[in-house]
């Protein structure tokens, strides 16, 4: 239970770490796949 936690806390650190540009770019990329999706249907 203890290691679980450790790890998850350790997942979290790292996307803590992430830039707040970065965390951008990636829902920007998300938005426009989801926009191309929708434009093929």
């Amino acid at each position: 239970m203890t290691a679980l936690f450790h790890q998850q806390g350790i997942e979290f650190m790292k996307w803590q770490n992430i830039t707040l540009i970065e965390k951008e770019n990636i829902l920007m990329t998300k938005v426009e796949q989801a926009a191309t999706d929708l434009l093929l249907i």
